[in-house]
């Protein structure tokens, strides 16, 4: 969740966006002759099948990470969470993004979402792959501006000062907690090519 932040934390600073969306969309024909399914019609049957469970499974994520949220049990959460549900998901939207797939589902500007409300909307954003990862050479464009060395690390104390005034401002226990996942204990410095490469091996994170 924190290598999620910090990327967009770092986007927004240098103003490097994302590039590539894509969006998926099926158009089949099918048809039957004399009363009996034709071959082309049991592919279409079963590529449906396979759409319907596959959309099944998108809402199920999406509803059990909304539950993570729900911290009073009743299908709503916190307008503030829906950019890390979005990056739990393994989306990379922008703050400018976020505000706006808020302004879709927020309810009537309560600082509330409801899950009826955000379910199909994150459904279709999922299933388009509206938000997708974020190339490599993207993020690392974006940590070596803040790098002026080009030394390939940063010092805890700058990127802490980056991270707690800049953009979505960190709290003081989410720095503490990131540094020290992060920080190579020897030399005290932040290598990180190697939090890229976590990211992109586990969008998830």
């Amino acid at each position: 969740m924190f290598l999620k932040r910090i990327l967009n934390f770092i986007l927004i600073l240098c103003m490097v966006t994302p590039e590539g969306n894509l969006t998926f969309t099926t158009q089949v024909g099918c048809w039957a002759t004399g009363g009996k399914l034709t071959e082309r019609w049991r592919k279409v049957n079963q590529v449906r099948t396979s759409k319907i469970k596959n959309i099944s499974a998108v809402r199920k994520k999406i509803t059990a990470e909304f539950q993570l949220f729900d911290y009073e049990n009743n299908n709503t959460v916190d307008v503030r969470e829906i950019g890390t549900i979005m990056y739990s998901l393994g989306c990379f939207p922008t703050q400018a993004d976020i505000r706006e797939f808020i302004a879709e589902v927020e309810e009537d500007n309560s600082e509330i979402v409801h899950l009826e409300k955000f379910l199909p909307a994150m459904t279709k954003v999922l299933l388009e792959n509206k938000f997708p990862p974020i190339p490599r050479t993207k993020i690392l464009q974006a940590f070596k501006v803040l790098d002026r060395d080009q030394n390939g690390y940063l010092q805890p104390e700058e990127l802490t000062k980056y991270m707690m005034e800049k953009g979505e401002p960190f709290t003081q226990g989410e720095m503490d907690e990131m540094l020290k996942t992060h920080t190579h204990r020897q030399e005290n410095v932040i290598y990180y090519p190697k939090i890229i490469d976590k990211l992109i091996a586990d969008p998830g994170m």
